[in-house]
């Protein structure tokens, strides 16, 4: 009976997934019939693209692989065997979408507090290994591929990132099992990875700036620099902002506090996509991510206080679920077989298994000293391997940038970035969340309590990037 019941709802949820879509396409289709048609609608070709990437996560869960991994298989299968004509320019908004809902999410699930109680283990965990790897993968890039330094620090911290997408769905799990609760593994994995992807966004930005400087001219060298710091600070400044607009709602009127939440969520949504859009189009590239993430993280230091970023945080996740399938979807689509060559994909993965395992060893020896067992360090140093979220989203951003200025050496040095970061997710992203499930209940202790230790753990899981 329970199967019937279960096969009957299965049924249902796909139909009414294919009745969404055909909505959605007729919609468009009034709208825009030329650009609705198959297959040379451009409006059509995205839908294709999203409904097909789906799909492929979808089945990907099933088998317990991080449905990222499908989306991404996706679009390399859908760029390379079909003829399906994406707009350039649509999917670069839809990267920097998804890019400006990465980084809200980030900035606004990133408690000083919490990072407070996990003391500087997870700081250490966060940067050290993060660093190592970025300065490994540069090296071994530099000597093997032969590409200029400042572009293999480009490439390192592209690869470095961790995927909250992957890591806080095990570390719940695993939570919910009641393993490493005790010493608050679970909760320093998914706070350090947050400050780690923050880590990696950072720089990325610092040294992508440096390397399309196309002057040899000290100031042309440090207008990046300059403008990331501007960035930090025009962020500030709006996040502060936040603090007076809107006004504050009366705590007791449970109407009022539901439309102020919506409303706040309105103004941080829009001014971070605005902030990423507007100082592309000016040339200001590296202003638009770190002043979106100092934005919302000043932001979210009032709205915590008051209660209104956890219905923030549920809408951010809503506009999530959208942009992850077109993220990794897209940057799939941007891998062409013709353009590979059989020694860079060879090396690539040569230099990517070299600085995974030198980023295991930090890990492990980073937390030493923390209370922790061996076993216990070497379930963290598993868990700090997958990547995905923060590769989808600057992994193409290079080549996009060097296509726009239309210089072939450029050109080339983007499309060796984008092949590593299409490499680091299907490597690691599937790899992680196995070690982490199958090793998790062997190398952790199971915890006594009935409950974890305080809310700290829900605070952070609630946020993954």
């Amino acid at each position: 009976m329970s199967f019937k019941v279960t096969a009957i709802t299965f049924c249902q949820i796909i139909l009414t997934q294919v009745a969404l879509f055909v909505v959605i396409w007729s919609t468009c289709y009034g709208i825009s019939p030329v650009a609705a048609l198959p297959w040379n609608g451009s409006v059509f070709a995205f839908m294709i693209l999203f409904a097909i990437a789906y799909v492929a996560g979808q089945l990907c869960s099933l088998i317990r692989v991080p449905p990222l991994v499908g989306m991404l298989i996706a679009g390399i299968i859908l760029s390379n065997l079909t003829q399906i004509p994406l707009d350039p320019e649509t999917s670069s908004l839809a990267r920097d979408l998804a890019l400006g809902v990465i980084l809200l999410r980030a900035g606004t699930s990133l408690d000083p507090g919490a990072l407070k109680k996990l003391s500087l283990v997870c700081l250490r965990l966060a940067f050290t290994p993060c660093i190592v790897e970025t300065i490994v993968l540069a090296v071994t890039t530099h000597l093997l591929l032969h590409i200029p330094f400042l572009w293999c620090m480009v490439l390192g911290f592209v690869c470095v990132a961790t995927s909250p997408a992957v890591i806080v769905p095990a570390m719940i799990n695993i939570q919910d099992l009641g393993y490493g609760i005790d010493k608050g593994i679970p909760t320093l994995i998914m706070g350090g990875s947050s400050v780690d992807d923050i880590m990696a966004i950072t720089c990325f930005q610092i040294f992508l700036s440096l390397v399309m400087s196309t002057s040899g001219s000290i100031l042309s060298t440090l207008l990046g620099p300059i403008e990331a710091v501007g960035g930090l600070a025009l962020g500030t400044a709006l996040g502060l902002l936040f603090w007076i607009l809107p006004p504050k709602c009366d705590p007791d009127d449970l109407e009022s506090r539901a439309l102020g939440s919506k409303i706040r969520f309105a103004f941080l949504f829009f001014t971070g996509i605005s902030f990423i859009i507007t100082t592309k189009a000016l040339g200001c590239e590296s202003m638009g991510p770190l002043g979106v993430l100092s934005m919302s993280f000043v932001a979210s230091l009032r709205w915590r206080s008051e209660g209104y970023l956890d219905n923030m945080n549920s809408s951010l996740r809503d506009v999530w679920f959208f942009c992850e399938i077109f993220l990794f979807s897209l940057i799939g689509y941007e891998v062409k077989f013709t353009s590979l060559e059989s020694t860079t994909v060879l090396w690539s993965l040569v230099c990517l298994v070299i600085g995974s395992i030198a980023r295991t060893i930090v890990s492990f020896f980073i937390v030493a000293g923390a209370g922790l067992s061996v076993k216990e360090r070497l379930f963290i140093a598993m868990a700090w391997l997958p990547k995905g979220t923060v590769q989808a989203a600057i992994g193409s951003i290079p080549l996009e940038m060097a296509r726009r200025k239309n210089d072939e050496t450029m050109i080339g040095y983007g499309l060796v970035i984008l092949t590593y970061a299409v490499l680091s997710i299907i490597l690691s992203a599937p790899l992680g969340a196995f070690l982490m499930s199958f090793f998790g209940p062997k190398l952790l202790q199971k915890s006594t309590k009935n409950q974890t230790e305080g809310s700290l753990e829900a605070n952070v899981s609630k946020h993954p990037v």
